[in-house]
């Protein structure tokens, strides 16, 4: 079986922000919480059990909300993304499987995992990659069967604001029907190929010169070409979606 690399795509998550992270560290801000029930419309969001939807419909207060969290009770895999850098690939919605964890089964070790967004009010044009880090040798089946992504490697990356902004995802990927069209659809994860991983890798590490991650992010980048083998220096030019 060809084995691939994967995004995910997250609701947007600005708790715990900070000068070199756009969240994911905490609980939203109240009109982002409005923003992902009410605009996006995301699953866990306007899930009648979930905390934040609970807060919505004024049932619990905010201080009750964020006692939750501080004293590590779980709200959602977003609030506490950059800090555990462990994404979740979702349930399978029809079938036999229905409601069972999506396994990810084309994912293996030292694959590169991104993590990408939209922020509020943005069209899809505009989805960011807000953090990346490499499916390191503590990924295992149980992992696998769980539809989780997890990384105990040195080799992972949150960006700022500014520099998510520089990483759009429809630059690097193209759907393979209708690839002119920055489009999602349905799921929560999409596989891309070790090509695309290095043009990413590659920008990456171009965004963070001048950083305390220069020389760990051309390592990164470095490393996965090795055991790809690929040619750092013959890397082809973007060709995602917006880039046709």
């Amino acid at each position: 079986m060809e084995l691939f690399n994967i995004a995910i795509r997250c609701s947007f998550c600005n708790g715990g922000q900070s000068a070199d992270k756009i969240g994911y560290g905490g609980i939203c801000s109240d009109d982002v919480i409005k923003n992902n029930i009410e605009e996006e419309k995301r699953p866990i969001c306007k899930n009648e059990n979930s905390f934040c939807r609970q807060y919505y419909d004024g049932n619990i207060d905010r201080k009750s909300l964020d006692e939750i969290i501080n004293n590590n009770g779980f709200i959602c895999y977003e609030s506490r993304m950059l800090k555990d850098f462990k994404a979740f690939a979702g349930y399978m919605q029809s079938g036999a499987n229905k409601g069972k964890p999506i396994a990810m089964n084309k994912l293996d070790k030292n694959a590169l995992c991104i993590l990408t967004t939209c922020y509020p009010q943005t069209v899809e044009d505009m989805r960011c990659i807000f953090a990346a880090y490499l499916v390191d040798d503590s990924y295992n089946d149980s992992d696998r069967k769980s539809g989780h992504i997890t990384t105990n490697s040195k080799y992972r990356f949150s960006f700022s604001n500014n520099e998510a902004q520089r990483l759009l995802f429809w630059n690097y990927y193209a759907n393979n029907t209708k690839p002119n069209l920055a489009k999602w659809c349905m799921g929560e994860y999409r596989y891309f190929d070790n090509i695309t991983a290095a043009q990413i890798l590659k920008d990456i590490a171009n965004i963070k010169k001048g950083t305390n991650d220069q020389k760990l992010a051309f390592e990164f980048f470095d490393y996965f070409c090795d055991i790809k083998g690929i040619n750092k220096n013959l890397i082809p030019e973007l060709s995602g979606a917006l880039r046709r």
